[in-house]
């Protein structure tokens, strides 16, 4: 007889790790060049714009969660909603994913090809990509966020470090003037930076079933 697996779980420390390592992957690489096109010195006012609308869906995620514990996001949908709606509203979220997962894997590869190797043809990048991509998938979500945890540490280490030997090199009145052509491009700059990675939240709802820790709940 075959043996049937245990339903992986994670805690809220690795939940929490994850949701870090999602927002900080390729937005490192993909929201300064365009955030200071679009808002140019008002885009510090354009990241905290976009990250309170974020943590107001994190918030609407949570308290979902809260009021089903034990569903993931399609399943509360459904129960809510109903089947017809919901099959509605799963056809963008799966479209979404497919368009994340394929322009990460883009954006990556560009960033290889034009930093590093100029003459390696792209294919070879995105293969190698969508291999590690497929052996973490096929490890399970336990082993992918308890894998998390050192190089995150790592990489907060490296940011702090990085900003604290270029400190002496900040002014204050390079943020001056603010908003200096309206407050316009201030909004196109937080609704960009809201829609990547923010807006992604909601793919987590898919998880928070999964966390065993009583404060994710109470949160």
């Amino acid at each position: 007889m075959r043996k049937v697996k245990a339903k992986e779980q994670i805690g809220a420390f690795q939940m929490s790790f994850l949701l870090f390592t999602f927002l900080t992957g390729s937005s490192i690489i993909n929201i300064p060049g365009p955030l200071i096109a679009y808002a140019k010195n008002g885009s510090w006012i354009s990241l905290l714009l976009s990250m309170a609308t974020g943590a107001a869906v994190l918030h609407c995620i949570l308290s979902l969660h809260r009021k089903f514990p034990n569903l993931s996001f399609i399943e509360a949908s459904r129960a809510t909603v109903g089947p017809w709606l919901t099959a509605v509203m799963a056809i963008p979220m799966i479209w979404f994913q497919f368009h994340m997962a394929s322009g990460i894997v883009l954006d990556i590869g560009l960033f290889m090809n034009s930093s590093m190797m100029r003459q390696t043809p792209l294919i070879v990048f995105t293969l190698c990509i969508f291999f590690v991509v497929a052996l973490t998938v096929r490890s399970g979500l336990e082993t992918m966020s308890r894998m998390f945890v050192v190089p995150m540490f790592l990489v907060i280490f490296f940011v702090f470090l990085i900003i604290l030997l270029t400190s002496n090199h900040f002014d204050r009145i390079n943020l001056l003037p603010v908003m200096p052509d309206g407050f316009k491009p201030v909004l196109l700059g937080g609704y960009f930076a809201y829609g990547f990675p923010y807006v992604e939240l909601f793919l987590f709802s898919m998880l928070l079933a999964l966390c065993t820790s009583r404060g994710l709940s109470s949160a």
